[in-house]
């Protein structure tokens, strides 16, 4: 069993990725809406990834959702996209540009969090 901690600042995005990543071999154990509830929420954990390892951790998400099906590919397809945009778009520290990719990668996440797969029953 994969235990996981989702931290985002934004609601929808941790609704999304609770919804993708719930099931049988992965538990979501808590979630930190802001970064000071995340250091104390993993301060007896082993090991935790942040910060540079988003993109690529979004791109392997992506990849896994089109290779699954679990929702529609075009979600999968948004995610790889917003994972290869998300740091070319903070490199010229140009803000409307960080908006627009930022607003990109809350799509998936909000379709992700509307679909629902359906219970199974055992």
């Amino acid at each position: 069993m994969i235990r996981v901690l989702l931290a985002d600042d934004q609601m929808l995005v941790r609704a999304g990725l609770r919804a993708i990543l719930d099931g049988p071999d992965i538990e979501v154990v808590a979630e930190a809406g802001t970064g000071d509830e995340a250091v104390s929420l993993t301060a007896g954990l082993l090991l935790w990834w942040i910060g540079p390892l988003f993109p690529l951790t979004l791109f392997a998400l992506g990849a896994g959702l089109i290779r699954s099906r679990q929702l529609p590919v075009v979600v999968g397809l948004l995610m790889c996209a917003g994972a290869i945009l998300f740091p070319a778009s903070r490199i010229p520290r140009i803000e409307w540009i960080a908006h627009i990719v930022d607003l990109l990668l809350l799509v998936p996440f909000a379709i992700a969090a509307l679909h629902r797969r359906p219970a199974s029953t055992v």
